[in-house]
């Protein structure tokens, strides 16, 4: 055992001794205020005649405030504490201060509302998609066999069944891809696949390589388009049934990733970027019949053709006779093959395609087509013919009919050379 320095001993008596001193010249200088204790509230300070008298004024008066009762001990025992040390005490006391609303003289209050569940308005398209087929045509149309993966082949019903669901309702959850499911973390989308957590990421993208290994991107697509048939069109058309009017467009979804690949114009910036094509097939109302994917690259016309056949033949209904495809300047062989195969096209003709009317015969009268509020005539409508050249085939030429719209709400401003050619 160390013994203790006598020097160290006589330091400590000095410290002791300086100490007193000091306290001494504090209260010949500053009088009573000196002996103020300023440790604001140390437990030390409140001897048990002042604990019982606190926990019997709580007891009296349980809502009152920590400020109210810091203010009561000042009056009372002429002693500062601060609110926090009174909190404090109240609690080991078991006298603290009830929550705003728990009185027992407090007015009754109406129950809570029930929380309204996230996404509770989604399992409406749930209730749509069971009772119009869809998942159950999505899980027939799942791969099956030897060429499927191992994993894929021994997932039960209920798996298969609550992984199409999470990516059929990832929209409706505010998620735009598979990704996008590493940061949420909602209940709306286990509730809509019958899980009591929703698949991440992993999983979902695990479930979308074995689908696609095994061929099931064209057989889910070819489900859809017979589902899509049966769901607007009133049932899949048969042969002897007449051909309703249909819309062909294209697009071009710009694609970001690390490796080269086909790069076409997109639209909707206007800039040659990495992209995907995408076909689609509308009805007269606008609802999406068919739609598939291809290279960034593909151009409308040279893909339409094999995209109508294999819609056609998933949905084992008859030629679609009638076409819309917006689209200005169609190549001439394009629209040949679409008339060879027993179509009709209505397209639009660009400006470089003719010259004029004479480039058109047997132009018939102009009668109006639309009027403005005041009953002006703002654009006329008249039939003719035109000979749309095949450059494929010198001398041959694709007949057409035509609807010419006079626009008159456009000035154009004719030179003295323009009046001499035009005649007027």
């Amino acid at each position: 055992m160390r013994r203790q320095s006598p020097v160290g001993g006589l330091d400590a008596n000095r410290t002791v001794l300086a100490s007193s001193s000091h306290e001494r010249r504090r209260v010949r200088i500053e009088g009573a205020r000196a002996l103020r204790d300023r440790r604001h509230g140390h437990p030390v300070k409140l001897r048990e005649p002042m604990r019982e008298w606190l926990a019997a004024f709580c007891r009296a008066a349980p809502t009152t405030t920590g400020r109210t009762v810091q203010t009561a001990l000042l009056e009372q025992f002429g002693l500062q504490i601060s609110i926090s040390q009174i909190n404090r005490l109240r609690a080991a006391l078991g006298v603290r201060r009830p929550a705003p609303g728990m009185g027992k003289n407090q007015p009754d209050r109406p129950p809570p509302q029930p929380t309204w569940q996230e996404g509770a308005g989604s399992l409406l398209l749930l209730a749509a998609a069971h009772e119009t087929g869809v998942i159950t045509a999505l899980e027939q149309a799942l791969p099956s066999g030897e060429q499927t993966a191992h994993r894929l082949a021994h997932t039960t019903l209920s798996t298969r069944r609550q992984s199409l669901l999470t990516l059929l309702f990832l929209g409706v959850v505010g998620l735009r891809r598979p990704w996008d499911l590493r940061g949420y973390t909602g209940e709306a989308l286990a509730l809509l696949s019958g899980r009591r957590q929703a698949y991440g990421y992993c999983q979902c993208e695990r479930f979308l390589a074995q689908v696609a290994r095994a061929g099931g991107d064209e057989t889910l697509t070819d489900a859809l388009a017979k589902w899509t048939s049966t769901l607007w069109l009133g049932g899949v058309p048969t042969p002897a049934q007449p051909s309703g009017v249909f819309y062909l467009d294209g697009h071009k979804k710009p694609v970001y990733t690390a490796h080269l690949i086909p790069r076409g114009l997109v639209g909707r910036t206007g800039k040659v970027l990495g992209c995907r094509a995408l076909l689609l097939l509308h009805d007269t109302q606008g609802h999406p019949l068919f739609a598939t994917t291809h290279r960034g690259d593909l151009h409308l016309t040279k893909g339409a053709a094999a995209f109508l056949e294999r819609y056609e033949q998933a949905t084992e209904s008859s030629i679609l006779t009638r076409l819309i495809i917006d689209r200005e300047g169609m190549a001439a062989e394009f629209l040949a093959v679409l008339v060879a195969q027993g179509r009709t096209v209505v397209t639009i003709l660009h400006s470089k395609q003719y010259l004029g009317l004479a480039s058109f015969t047997e132009i018939g009268d102009f009668v109006p087509l639309c009027r403005n509020h005041a009953g002006m005539v703002t654009h006329e409508v008249a039939s003719a013919r035109f000979a749309l050249p095949l450059p494929d085939h010198p001398g041959q030429s694709l007949p057409l009919s035509v609807a010419l719209i006079r626009d008159w709400r456009t000035q154009v401003l004719l030179t003295a050379s323009s009046e001499c050619k035009f005649g007027n």
